[in-house]
């Protein structure tokens, strides 16, 4: 979305800070209604054009149409970089020691609130101070979000009575909403081959039965359905050390906070969120992404939420009277047939 304004006559201190409030608000509205990351461009969107119109992106080339523009000033040098438009590393912005004027704020260190410091008392005998001058002053300094009308009351009130303006707090941030319902899903090892028929057994107990007995010997279904219907239902499968079995993921995604600056920031979960558990078999990536940190069985609960990591004895080939039963205090993967009385 582009935002273009015609009226420049309008585009005044006293208009511009509530103009960029409502602008924002409508933003970050829109952002959490459709669970999607959106952010406002300002300088950043002037240099992505610059870097466009260059190559053939000048001629609209591999380009969408809502950034096919036009530009006067075309850098030549950039003309033979044509295979990607690389990405302008965004910087958080500061006030500059040379911006400073009249006034003086305390910016917190992750810019979601300015607080008023070192105020001049002497100021009232020089400059007409009011609230309007003071919106300006926090304009010219780039702090177009969090500026509460409650802030500004105060702070007229006070110019009335010529009082010390240090503490004043005159904007703060808006808070983004963190993720919820965090779940895990299951990463597919093999996501263009077909799903293989291995069968799971659980011999703790000496006997040779299907995990948890989900699906009866005598279910009338043909047995590669059968196969599969357990392997779905226990979402149990063989891994090997570092494999990738899942990724933390949410129901509901997190929404950026916006500083005073109008900046958006992500809100970075926790690496193992509440309700998330896992054992100590599992090491999780800076992404959500979980990993395996040794062979064996993973199994996942049935709201994805829980998993668990055990040894498991595989074996390729078939049982039978001849090679003998399988005898292992725990879970057992047979890639091939087991025969009735074994």
């Amino acid at each position: 979305m582009i935002l273009i304004i015609n009226k420049k006559e309008e585009f005044v201190p006293p208009n511009s800070v509530q103009m960029f409030q409502d602008i924002y608000t409508s933003v970050n509205s829109l952002s959490k209604s459709l669970g999607e990351k959106l952010s406002i461009c300002k300088s950043e969107l002037i240099e992505q054009f610059s870097i466009l119109a260059c190559g053939r992106r000048r001629y609209g080339i591999d380009l969408p149409v809502s950034v096919l523009i036009g530009s006067n000033k075309i850098d030549i040098k950039k003309e033979a970089d044509t295979n990607q438009v690389k990405e302008v590393e965004k910087t958080p912005y500061k006030i500059k020691d040379s911006d400073w004027g009249p006034i003086r704020l305390n910016i917190s260190k992750d810019s979601m609130e300015a607080t008023i410091t070192g105020f001049d008392s002497k100021l009232y005998e020089t400059m007409e101070l009011n609230k309007d001058w003071f919106i300006q002053e926090l304009a010219r300094l780039n702090i177009t979000n969090g500026i509460q009308e409650d802030y500004l009351n105060k702070i007229q009130t006070a110019i009335e009575k010529k009082e010390n303006l240090d503490g004043f707090v005159v904007a703060t941030g808006t808070p983004g909403d963190p993720a919820s319902d965090p779940y895990l899903n299951p990463i597919d090892p093999n996501p263009s081959q077909e799903e293989e028929t291995q069968t799971v057994y659980d011999t703790q107990q000496g006997e040779d039965l299907l995990v948890n007995n989900l699906v009866p010997i005598d279910s009338g279904k043909k047995p590669e359905e059968t196969t599969k219907s357990i392997r779905l239902r226990q979402q149990k499968r063989i891994v090997q050390a570092n494999d990738k079995v899942a990724k933390i993921e949410y129901k509901t995604p997190a929404t950026c906070s916006i500083n005073i600056f109008s900046e958006s920031i992500p809100l970075e979960p926790p690496s193992v969120p509440e309700g998330i558990s896992l054992d100590e078999n599992f090491k999780v990536l800076q992404d959500g992404t979980v990993i395996a940190l040794k062979n064996g069985l993973i199994t996942f609960d049935e709201k994805c939420t829980s998993l668990t990591l055990s040894e498991v004895f595989s074996y390729k080939g078939d049982i039978n009277l001849q090679t003998g039963d399988v005898i292992f205090n725990g879970d057992v993967n047979i890639e091939g047939s087991v025969d009735e009385g074994s």
